[in-house]
């Protein structure tokens, strides 16, 4: 089942981090799409729940150097 979830993210600042953050995601197994926007300090998920969790998608963003909320 795809399911859409938006994170807060703390300390995106550039399209830097924008980048980082999509790559770290990217390359967990069940992403469908991640679109970071630093202006908002958000980033929009959109995953198989059935192959990743909401909990290890805040992991790998914490483990990118970025805190969730």
């Amino acid at each position: 089942m795809i399911v859409e979830r938006v994170l807060a993210v703390q300390g995106m600042t550039c399209e830097g981090c924008e980048r980082a953050i999509r790559g770290a995601l990217g390359r967990l197994d069940g992403i469908v799409e991640a679109s970071p926007d630093h202006r908002t300090g958000r980033v929009s998920v959109r995953y198989d729940a059935e192959r990743v969790s909401g909990e290890a998608i805040k992991q790998r963003t914490r483990l990118a150097g970025y805190d969730t909320e």
